[in-house]
C-alpha cells in the first residue's frame, strides 16, 4: 500500500503528533504512524522499511525523545537511504543527536515550539522547502514530473494542517495569557491565516499581548491606529503604542515614532526628537532609518548639517539595497557631497537603484548615457532608460526624449514626436514641458508659430519657477510679441531670471540700465549686471565692459 506521509516519532510526543496526523488525514492524506508501539522481531523491521519506501514524504517530529531514540535514528536512516523527501519538524529546541547531524544538518524545518514567533513564517518555509524537493526529484520523463506535481500538492495540503494544528495551540496558549502566542493569533486574523480575517479580532490581541509588554504587539498595535485598522485612527494613540514598542528596543517602532516626530503626526513636532529615533534605529541596522538619518543630516534637520555624515548613512543603507538611499548617493556623487566627485560611482549607484525601479535614478542613469557621464556615451541606452522612467510617470524623462526628437539623437528627427512627448510631460504638470511646448510655438517647430500660446506656455513655466522661461517670457514683452509691448514688464522678468542665476537675463537687464529701457537710465546699474554676467564667462558682457573701461 503506497503512503502520502510517513511520521517518524517518540511515542512521549504521542499526543501531539497524533493531532497532526489525525489533521492530514482529515485532509484526505494516508498516513503511516506505528500506534501499537514497537514490535519485536524482523517482521516489524520490514514493516517500517516498506512504508518508508511507499511514503511519499517523511516527516520526522524532532524532539529531545526522538532524538535520542534508535528506532527514530534508524528510520531517518533508511529515508536518506531511499533519498526521501525529509521534513523536519521541531517540538522543542533540543539539538539533534550527532547519529542524525549529518542527515539532517542543513536541512529546512518547520518550528511547531510554541514560545517562538514562527507560525507568520511557516508558509514560506513549506512553500521553499516544496520548491527545494521538487528540485530533487525532477530528473526527466512525465512519470517523475507528475511526482514532482504530487509532492508539490501534498506539501501544500500538509501546510494547510499544519498551520490549523498550530493555530489551535496558538490559540490555547494565548487563552493561558502567553503572550507571544496572543500577538500570533493576532496576527492570524490580521492576515487571515487558518481564520478569518479581522481587524478588530487582531486589535484585540495585539492589545492583550501589548499590555503585557509585548514589543511585536504594541508596535503592531501603533499600526493599526496611525492607519484606522479595527479602530478609529489616532495618531496620538499610534505614536504611544510605537513609544512604549520603542522603549523596547524595536527598530520598526523606533522609526515610526521618529517619523511622528518628523510629521507632528499624534506629537508634537521636533526634528530633535525625530533625528534621536531615527539614530536609535538605524544604529541597529534598520536600512529605512538609515536613509531618513542620511537625509536628516543632508538637510541639517535635527542635527548639524554635514554630508559627510549623510553618506556615510547613505552608504550603510545603499548596501543594504535601500533604493531611495542608492539614489540619494549616486547624487552626491554627481555633486561632490560628502564624497569625491566621482561620475563612475554615481553611474553605478543610478544603476543599482534604477534596477529596483527607482525612476528618478532611471532618469539620471539616462543622463548618464546621454552625456557619456561615468559610462560609455550611448543614446540608444540613453533612450531605453529615459523610457523605462516614463513608464512610472517621470516627466523629465519625458521632455528628455522630447528633446531627443527635436534634436534626432539616437532616434530619427521628429517635431511631431517631440511635441507629443513635450505635451505629456505638461499634462504630469512638469515645468521644462510646459517651456519646451512655448519655446515650439514661439519658433514654429512642430506647431503652427503663435506667440500667443508660446505667452501662454512661458507663463505656466515662468510661474513654477523657470528662469529661462522668465527670461523668454520677458522677450516676449520687450518686443510686443503675443502681448502688449511693456519694458517695465520685461525688466521685472529679466530680474527674476537674473536673480535665478540666469546669465542671459543679466545681460538683457544690463541693456536695459544702459538705454533706460523700463528703469531709469543707469551706467553703474548697468555695469553692476555686465560685470555679474561676465564673471559667469558670458563674453559679450566682457566685451561691454571694455567699452565703459571697467577691464
Amino acid at each position: 500500500m503506497k503512503y502520502d506521509v510517513f511520521i517518524s516519532y517518540s511515542r512521549k510526543d504521542s499526543a501531539i503528533v497524533k493531532k497532526f496526523a489525525d489533521e492530514l488525514s482529515k485532509a484526505g492524506y494516508s498516513v503511516w504512524m506505528d500506534v501499537d508501539g514497537i514490535e519485536s522481531g524482523d517482521e516489524f523491521k520490514k514493516k517500517i522499511v516498506s512504508a518508508i519506501k511507499e511514503s511519499k514524504v517523511f516527516l520526522f517530529f524532532s524532539s529531545e525523545s526522538s532524538n535520542a531514540s534508535p528506532w527514530t535514528v534508524k528510520e531517518v536512516n533508511v529515508a536518506v537511504m531511499l533519498q526521501k523527501p525529509i521534513v523536519p519538524v521541531r517540538l522543542d529546541d533540543a539539538l539533534y543527536d550527532d547519529s542524525l547531524l549529518l542527515d539532517l544538518a542543513g536541512l529546512d524545518y518547520i518550528e511547531c515550539v510554541s514560545k517562538n514567533k514562527v507560525l507568520a513564517a511557516s508558509v514560506k518555509l513549506i512553500e521553499s522547502l516544496g520548491k527545494k524537493m521538487q528540485k530533487d526529484i525532477i530528473k526527466d520523463g512525465s512519470q517523475n514530473r507528475n511526482s514532482a506535481k504530487g509532492l508539490s500538492r501534498i506539501l501544500s495540503r500538509i501546510n494547510k494542517a499544519f498551520s490549523e494544528l498550530q493555530l489551535v495551540i496558538e490559540r490555547n496558549y494565548a487563552e493561558d495569557g502567553d503572550v507571544d502566542a496572543q500577538f500570533n493569533l493576532g496576527w492570524c486574523y490580521e492576515h487571515g491565516e487558518g481564520v478569518p480575517q479581522s481587524w478588530e479580532e487582531a486589535v484585540k490581541w495585539y492589545r492583550i499581548s501589548a499590555n503585557q509588554g509585548d514589543s511585536d504587539a504594541q508596535y503592531s498595535l501603533g499600526l493599526c491606529y496611525e492607519n484606522g485598522y479595527g479602530v478609529y485612527r489616532s495618531y496620538a494613540d499610534a505614536a504611544k503604542w510605537y513609544l512604549k514598542s520603542a522603549k523596547n528596543g524595536n527598530v520598526y517602532a523606533q522609526h515610526n515614532l521618529a517619523l511622528c516626530y518628523a510629521r507632528g503626526q499624534g506629537v508634537p513636532q521636533s526634528w530633535n526628537d525625530a533625528t534621536k529615533w531615527f539614530y536609535k534605529s538605524a544604529d541597529q541596522g534598520f536600512d529605512e532609518a538609515q536613509y531618513n538619518m542620511g537625509m536628516c543630516c543632508a538637510k541639517g534637520y535635527g542635527v548639524v548639517q554635514s554630508w559627510d555624515e549623510a553618506v556615510k548613512w547613505f552608504q550603510k543603507a545603499a548596501v543594504q539595497g535601500n533604493v531611495l538611499a542608492q539614489y540619494n548617493l549616486g547624487v552626491c556623487y554627481t555633486k561632490g557631497n560628502g564624497v569625491a566627485k566621482s561620475w563612475n560611482e554615481a553611474a553605478k549607484w543610478f544603476r543599482r537603484s534604477s534596477e529596483q525601479g527607482n525612476i528618478d535614478a532611471q532618469f539620471n542613469l539616462g543622463l548618464c548615457y546621454a552625456n557619456g557621464n561615468g559610462v560609455s556615451q550611448s543614446w540608444d541606452d540613453a533612450i531605453e532608460w529615459y523610457r523605462k522612467a516614463v513608464e512610472y510617470g517621470n516627466a523629465d524623462a519625458c521632455c528628455s526624449i522630447g528633446m531627443c526628437y527635436a534634436n534626432g539623437t539616437g532616434v530619427s528627427q521628429s517635431w511631431d514626436d517631440a511635441i507629443e512627448w513635450f505635451r505629456k510631460a505638461a499634462d504630469l504638470g512638469c515645468v521644462d514641458g510646459y517651456f519646451y511646448l512655448g519655446w515650439c510655438y514661439d519658433l514654429g517647430n512642430g506647431v503652427v508659430q503663435s506667440y500667443v500660446y508660446a505667452v501662454e506656455w512661458y507663463s505656466k513655466a515662468a510661474d513654477l519657477g523657470s528662469p529661462v522661461a522668465m527670461f523668454n517670457l520677458g522677450l516676449c514683452y520687450e518686443n510686443g510679441e503675443g502681448v502688449l509691448q511693456s519694458c517695465e514688464e520685461a525688466v521685472k522678468l529679466y530680474l527674476r531670471s537674473a536673480e535665478h542665476g540666469f546669465v542671459d537675463a543679466m545681460y538683457s537687464l544690463a541693456i536695459c540700465y544702459s538705454k533706460g529701457k523700463g528703469v531709469p537710465q543707469s551706467d553703474i546699474k548697468a555695469i553692476e549686471w555686465y560685470r555679474k554676467a561676465a564673471d559667469l564667462g558670458f563674453e559679450p558682457a566682457i566685451e561691454r565692459l571694455k567699452d565703459f573701461g571697467e577691464v
